[in-house]
């Protein structure tokens, strides 16, 4: 079947719109009013970020992009509670796209109680009202999106608010560098390319496979599990990643001919184009174990000059990767139908 075709039928709530788009989104983000109130007389010693899903990963991705330069301690909290240590020092960001994440919302109530500052990224729900009732600052977000797909939303505020009380640098050139190589790339990974799109072909290599992702540690191990959830998440799959060298201490052994199944896996190696020699070498000589028993695996390196365009472009390529893999599959990327089953069980009497 034709891709353009295949895409028209199965790509029914057109979340291919929010891919095209994604270069706008990231310049919309950084232009977001920011809230004074945010830092006002405020002595910040540590930073938490809460969040689920698709509005923890940006989380996720500062904390790992940015590791050599944050002089704090950055959290990131996929649960319901928040660690011992946060008090009325800490910096705690509740970031939920929908403002009504269950754990998102326990957490926010933890927080209201220890005195920090806390700060909701938000469409709207319960969180804003909460924080409205509170009197805490909030950075209201665009409606209409899928939150796995409001990636730029849920990350580019964090560097605005991180530049606003001094942990981070100015980032507006690495801005502005990731919105023109995203959109040269929108238009080269587009299906209108057909066949020449890169990321349409690493999907027909995946199909009917389950993807492995290896990262390098930070700043691009949060890319790893980026891969991994939207494959989940779009193309219905599972998917697993692990990041070098902590792999090399014991998932490599698991690569044994008689026990990995390997008719079954396809590994992604995410490379930056910048990987420091140790990495390098690393990734190189675990490669050379693989191909011993398969050659089904692949590089991906990245682009651009800073190290925000450079994660952005692979981030990118594998949204669009995972796209094509759900229309591979016959499926519908933005229906999260298991999701949905466990909200609604969870919204239901518990049995005695």
């Amino acid at each position: 079947m034709n891709i353009l075709t295949a895409i028209n039928r199965f790509d029914k709530n057109n979340y291919l719109d929010f891919l095209v788009h994604f270069p706008e989104q990231i310049q919309f983000a950084f232009d977001l009013d920011i809230p004074e109130e945010i830092t006002a007389n405020r002595e910040i010693h540590n930073v938490v970020i809460a969040g689920m899903g698709g509005s923890a990963i940006g989380g996720e991705l500062l904390q790992s992009l940015y590791s050599h330069e944050l002089t704090i301690p950055v959290n990131v909290v996929r649960e319901y509670n928040l660690p011992g240590f946060v008090n009325s020092k800490t910096l705690i960001l509740l970031s939920s796209y929908s403002g009504n994440t269950e754990e998102t919302l326990s957490a926010y109530k933890k927080a209201d109680k220890t005195g920090g500052a806390i700060v909701c990224i938000t469409t709207g729900g319960k969180l804003a009202e909460r924080a409205r009732k509170d009197g805490h600052p909030i950075i209201f977000l665009p409606e209409g999106y899928q939150p796995r797909a409001a990636i730029g939303l849920s990350f580019i505020p964090l560097i605005r608010i991180f530049q606003k009380i001094g942990f981070l640098n100015d980032k507006s050139v690495d801005i502005k560098e990731t919105v023109k190589l995203i959109g040269e790339l929108s238009h080269k990974y587009s299906p209108e390319n057909g066949e020449l799109s890169e990321p349409l072909h690493l999907a027909q290599k995946i199909f009917g496979k389950i993807p492995i992702i290896y990262t390098g540690p930070s700043p691009f191990e949060a890319l790893g599990t980026r891969w991994k959830c939207q494959f989940n998440e779009n193309a219905k799959v599972l998917a697993f990643n692990n990041r070098i060298p902590e792999l090399n201490h014991n998932e490599i052994i698991g690569w044994d001919k008689e026990f990995a199944q390997l008719e079954d896996l396809f590994v992604i190696f995410l490379r930056d184009k910048n990987e420091e020699q140790p990495i390098n070498r690393r990734i190189e000589i675990t490669k050379e174990l693989i191909a011993k028993l398969t050659n089904e695996y692949t590089d991906i390196t990245s682009m651009g000059t800073s190290i925000l365009a450079r994660a952005f472009s692979l981030l990118y390529y594998g949204d669009f990767t995972s796209f094509y893999l759900a229309i591979l599959n016959k499926k519908d990327p933005s229906e999260i139908d298991n999701i949905i089953y466990l909200k609604n069980k969870l919204q239901q009497p518990s049995s005695p």
